[in-house]
């Protein structure tokens, strides 16, 4: 895969991601007119029937799990040899670039809403039957609102053989193993909770608790309980020192037994904690509120949405883009596209140096066959390399928009025709 190329429906704009196994590429669906980030295993990976199945795997626990703090699923083919899964592209950077940016921790209340995300998105694939054993900075993507998504389920309910470590070999199991983990044992819910204290430890101390390069250094450390994290800070609050003892129990009999015991608990904490508790952990009025339009967006309230949207609007709120983009996501939701795409319009305007936030205008553009205007939103002076390089795709793309293969790729499928009995369960359903 190259870039600048096609491939089937998608256009190839650059890799941005690269693994043992995999490359991930950024691509533009000319059919459903979005951006997708697409996984395929490397050349000398293509034909071998483990890792053909490992993907596989992957690919279904997206398509099942349907939920905001995972990747969402968008197409796969295992059928020919041009195997591969296109997924959601996440916008903003890795947890381990984050934290790398912010100088090796996070303020309180953007770790906490971190380490809700993950507890959230390991209920809902724990829920599945799906243990991820893989919790780590690197799986976590974080936008800039400060919301984070789980991805890379690559070794997630594969098979034992490829889940079985070896005692004493530490490079298989990583910084942020649980002991059972270490131990070659066998695996549930529980140690994916222990992974998220490990990470969740050091986005809030900036401390790594497990930099281990023996089995021996590794026992050493289970053997008694996880340090305080106020140790490191003094301004982490009990609440949270025995949230973080708690997932960090070497036993997994005294942890949290799953990932909604946790859940409850913060959930508990976001009501009984006092105001100035509540902003230290959950951050101010203004974010309260936008995190409450966000929720209520994902549940489908999309008047309400609207109606918190507006209380902030006169607000001085940081993330008034994001505020936009959310609105235009709701308007688009209640079937109202010309103001879905002037709030799209606004968030661009406002965020003018960032091609992040102009993407969903830029795709709502293309859906509206406005390539003129489209072309502009990529003509301007982007800041990051990463935007110009994009940029400069996309507008190589529109340049050949016209081309036979190009309009081969937007063609979309025709249904099947229905049979009769089709027709009339269609009718009377």
């Amino acid at each position: 895969m190259e870039d600048g190329s096609l491939f089937r429906h998608y256009y190839v704009i650059n890799k941005i991601g690269k693994g043992s196994m995999c490359e991930i590429f950024l691509a533009f669906d000319l059919k459903t007119k979005r951006f997708v980030a697409i996984k395929t295993l490397h050349e000398h990976h293509a034909s071998v029937p483990t890792f053909i199945k490992r993907m596989h795997r992957e690919s279904e626990i997206y398509k099942n799990i349907n939920h905001n703090t995972i990747v969402r699923y968008h197409d796969s083919n295992f059928e020919d040899d041009d195997k591969y899964v296109a997924m959601e592209y996440l916008k903003g950077s890795t947890l381990t670039n984050t934290l790398r940016s912010e100088g090796g921790s996070l303020f309180l209340h953007d770790g906490v809403r971190i380490m809700e995300n993950i507890c959230e998105a390991l209920h809902q694939s724990h829920r599945a039957g799906i243990v991820h054993r893989d919790i780590k900075p690197d799986n976590i993507m974080v936008d800039s609102d400060g919301n984070a998504k789980l991805y890379d389920f690559g070794i997630a309910y594969a098979d034992d053989q490829m889940l079985q470590t070896r005692v004493g070999d530490i490079k298989l199991v990583g910084l942020y193993a649980s002991p059972e983990q270490v131990m070659g044992g066998k695996l549930d819910e529980r140690s994916d909770l222990y992974s998220l204290g490990l990470v969740s430890f050091e986005m809030l101390t900036g401390t790594k608790l497990h930099l281990c390069k023996t089995i021996e250094q590794f026992m050493q450390i289970f053997q008694k309980p996880a340090p305080p994290a106020s140790q490191q800070d003094s301004s982490i609050p009990p609440s949270i020192d025995n949230i973080l003892m708690k997932l960090l129990a070497p036993k997994p009999e005294d942890r949290y037994q799953s990932a909604k015991d946790l859940l409850i608990e913060l959930g508990t904490l976001r009501l009984t904690a006092s105001e100035q508790e509540k902003q230290i952990l959950f951050g101010k009025e203004a974010d309260l509120l936008f995190d409450k339009a966000y929720a209520t967006y994902e549940k489908g309230e999309y008047r309400e949405t609207v109606a918190i949207c507006q209380e902030l609007e006169d607000s001085d709120v940081h993330r008034k883009a994001s505020m936009y983009l959310l609105l235009a996501r709701a308007a688009k939701a209640m079937d109202r596209p010309e103001i879905s795409v002037r709030y799209l319009e606004k968030a661009a305007f406002l965020k003018v140096k960032d091609f992040s936030i102009a993407m969903d205008y830029f795709c709502e553009l293309i859906a509206r066959n406005e390539l003129a205007k489209a072309a502009d939103i990529c003509k301007r002076e982007y800041k990051s390399k990463f935007d110009k390089d994009v940029t400069a795709a996309l507008i190589k793309m529109l340049s050949s928009w016209e081309e036979p293969d190009y309009i081969e790729a937007r063609r979309l499928p025709q249904p099947e025709p229905k049979s009769f009995l089709d027709k009339m369960k269609s009718f009377f359903g």
